[in-house]
């Protein structure tokens, strides 16, 4: 009906590599839409299987503060998620967008410090969890000459195997992966009817990072910061 509609997305891949690497990847997504006259909602879920083999770069980078690591292993992963999605008028367009998700990882890999100072190399860490939820609202006028947006990401995401007894970083969060992050902008447009100017925008955006462990186990921070942006365009 046009009240409910329900969509199926089932996918597979093959992956195949001179190593004699091949990996099957099934996955499958659903959507159901609801239409209640002004407010739509739409229901999205995935699940599936996922695989990747080492880059370039992680085999045989060769360079400054990094080197490769020829010995890696593919990465392999189950994924879920599931969230909604509703829109409105609002004096204008409005959407909030909210998603939970979860990736269990094998032999995933991992830029890590090395025995020489200040150079990362990558490696296979075992088996991860990552899991957390992302949240979106974004907000314009029916003209689009004003759009307000802001998303919070949470992830955590955790070494869930014991490379010894007494391994520091089992079921720690994994190195430089921020538990929070989020971002709000502001994008204003103006049309102008001047000679040969035709708009003015302007366009403002703060980026918010937090706190990030620097080595595996250890209780060495990364400072929180805050990147702030924006620019001014004319058109002609």
């Amino acid at each position: 009906s046009d009240i409910v509609k329900i969509s199926l997305y089932p996918s597979l891949r093959f992956d195949h590599y001179d190593t004699n690497t091949e990996s099957w990847s099934p996955k499958i997504g659903a959507n159901i839409f609801l239409n209640f006259q002004e407010t739509a909602i739409n229901l999205h879920s995935t699940f599936g299987r996922n695989f990747r083999v080492p880059t370039f770069n992680e085999y045989f980078y060769a360079g400054a503060g990094g080197i490769g690591n020829p010995l890696l292993q593919p990465e392999t992963s189950r994924s879920f998620d599931a969230g909604f999605t509703l829109r409105r008028d609002f004096f204008g367009e409005f959407t909030f967008d909210w998603t939970y998700y979860s990736i269990s990882t094998e032999n995933r890999i991992a830029w890590l410090p090395a025995q020489q100072a200040y150079v990362s190399t990558p490696k296979n860490i075992g088996k991860t969890l990552s899991s957390g939820f992302e949240t979106e609202i974004r907000w314009s006028t029916f003209s689009d000459r004003l759009t307000i947006s802001a998303n919070y990401s949470y992830i955590d995401a955790r070494k869930k195997n014991r490379e010894s007894v007494n391994d520091p970083a089992y079921d720690k969060q994994l190195s430089y992966i921020p538990l929070e992050t989020g971002n709000i902008g502001l994008t204003l447009r103006i049309p102008i009817e001047y000679e040969h100017v035709t708009s003015f925008t302007f366009w403002l955006n703060d980026n918010y990072t937090g706190e990030r462990f620097i080595v595996e186990g250890s209780n060495a921070l990364l400072p929180s910061y805050h990147l702030v942006e924006g620019n001014v365009a004319l058109g002609f």
